[in-house]
């Protein structure tokens, strides 16, 4: 069994938005290239979209986003999906909280406000969306639900950095229907997560 999307003009390849954040580190661009290239072998079109930064469509149409960092309704009338990448935390401020100060480093607002608007726009135009690792969660903050701002102990003792942890699958999800497993481990960078209390309505 498998999922397939359908493009939303008859005869062309796909075209998928996959978000990232402008100006990263060398290892988050080569990350944000990754995924750019994950989606071109699958034969669709990937149209990278970045805070305060024009999106270039396959068809050579430029948009610029809003002072708010709003993508234009035309971007997302031609996309067939969108892919919300990994990345640092989302500011509390989009799910109601306070600051609580910890390791809030890698907090980048302009990205925030980028990708929860077009998270919401995604939803109300049930447009697919793939979210990975903090593109999940933005997903959920987008829906209205809410973040746990930190995890003590995250860090592995061994370089500090990454942990590793099972995700499960429910076998009626659309998920299942692609990995066909019932768990697989992930590497986990930031410190926020989700739990069944923080889950937006209709989520799980």
């Amino acid at each position: 069994m498998s999922v397939r999307l359908e493009s939303t003009t008859p005869q062309r390849p796909l075209w998928i938005g996959i978000t990232s954040r402008h100006g990263s580190p060398e290892w988050l661009q080569q990350n944000a290239r990754n995924y750019l290239a994950m989606v071109a072998s699958y034969r669709a079109l990937p149209v990278a979209i970045t805070p305060d930064q024009p999106v270039v469509l396959p068809d050579g149409e430029h948009f610029t986003p809003d002072a708010e960092g709003r993508v234009p309704d035309a971007v997302l009338d031609r996309l067939d999906g969108l892919i919300l990448s990994g990345g640092g935390d989302v500011h509390p401020r989009y799910f109601g909280q306070e600051q609580d100060g910890a390791e809030d480093e890698t907090i980048d607002v302009r990205r925030d406000e980028l990708e929860i608007g077009l998270g919401q726009a995604a939803l109300t135009r049930n447009l697919p969306v793939f979210g990975i690792c903090r593109g999940c969660q933005v997903l959920n903050v987008a829906a209205g639900g809410a973040m746990i701002q930190h995890f003590d102990g995250h860090r592995t003792p061994a370089d500090g950095a990454t942990r590793f942890h099972p995700v499960r699958v429910e076998q009626d999800s659309k998920l299942f229907a692609i990995v066909a497993t019932e768990q697989f481990d992930v590497n986990t960078f930031h410190h926020q997560g989700l739990d069944r209390d923080s889950l937006a309505p209709h989520f799980r």
